[in-house]
């Protein structure tokens, strides 16, 4: 069953989220934002001392090492210390962008059940950029996607700014909510990706293959789901493998939307509110265009 539901397959967010990943640190750190990286460093310390104490290492070694071999090749070099702390700062946010694929509206059937999934049947394809039924009109599906994608962002902004720029108190020797805060935006994150990501997957969104301009957005029935060869529909799960030649300029798409994206969090932890919605708004922009608003 869940080859079925997960957009760019199982495998395919994660592959996503690590070459984005390594996209927007390529791009952080020549930037010099001393204290912004001083206070990322230090998390990553915490972060790595905190898991190792739990679990005996620090770290989720797969996606910190698809993330440096994605790195490495773009730069050309092995990355160094501060682009390795980041690497481990965001280690576990491949993983949190697929885990968005588990949840109750994307699991079949659940969503018509009386008192259980009803209040969430009409908008349980928000998350996944799709027409949650045949009545929802793609103006509609796209509004609400678009807008959930750009909250869990400005929240993402939001939280880690809150982390890094932490206000102290005194009380904080008993808990200091730096990292949780900074963490909570990594969770915000991964939301707003996983959206992103699930737009530029041809089984959920009929893009242009030249200029990613949005033309159409599916709906999550069983029409979707069930290749179809006299209509040349290859059915959602086709659709959705990243290696297959109508679905690879899309995943490219989605590499480069992804990764700014995030770059446009990290590089403005340091701007005021008015400027990150400037900057953030204008790339968010670039991604969203279409045809039918």
């Amino acid at each position: 069953m869940f080859p079925v539901l997960f957009a760019w397959s199982w495998d395919g967010h994660g592959q996503l989220t690590c070459a984005a990943l390594a996209f927007a640190i390529a791009r952080l750190v020549p930037m010099g934002k001393t204290y912004v990286m001083k206070r990322l460093n230090e998390f990553a310390a915490l972060q790595t001392a905190i898991e190792t104490a739990a679990l005996g290492s620090g770290g989720y070694r797969p996606s910190e090492e698809q993330v440096t071999r994605v790195l490495q090749k773009v730069e050309g070099q092995a990355p160094n210390v501060m682009q390795q702390n980041l690497i481990r700062l965001f280690d576990n946010l491949p993983s949190l962008v697929q885990e968005e694929d588990i949840h109750i509206g994307n699991i079949p059937n659940i969503g018509k059940l009386p008192l259980v999934g009803k209040s969430i049947e009409k908008d349980s394809q928000v998350r996944h950029f799709m027409r949650s039924t045949e009545q929802t009109t793609r103006r509609e599906a796209y509004m609400k996607s678009r807008e959930f994608i750009w909250d869990q962002l400005y929240y993402s902004w939001y939280d880690m700014k809150e982390g890094v720029y932490h206000k102290y108190k005194w009380y904080d020797f008993i808990y200091d909510s730096s990292l949780s805060d900074f963490d909570d935006g990594v969770s915000h994150m991964a939301r707003a990706l996983h959206t992103i990501e699930d737009s530029f997957a041809p089984g959920h969104v009929q893009r242009r293959s030249d200029s990613g301009v949005i033309e159409d957005i599916h709906c999550w029935n069983d029409e979707n789901k069930q290749a179809d060869p006299a209509k040349g529909w290859p059915g959602h799960k086709a659709l959705d493998n990243p290696t297959t030649p109508q679905s690879r300029i899309f995943f490219e798409m989605a590499r480069i939307a992804s990764g700014s994206l995030i770059n446009c969090i990290l590089t403005n932890l340091d701007q005021t509110e008015v400027t990150y919605v400037r900057t953030c708004g204008a790339e968010f922009n670039k991604h969203f265009i279409t045809t039918f608003i």
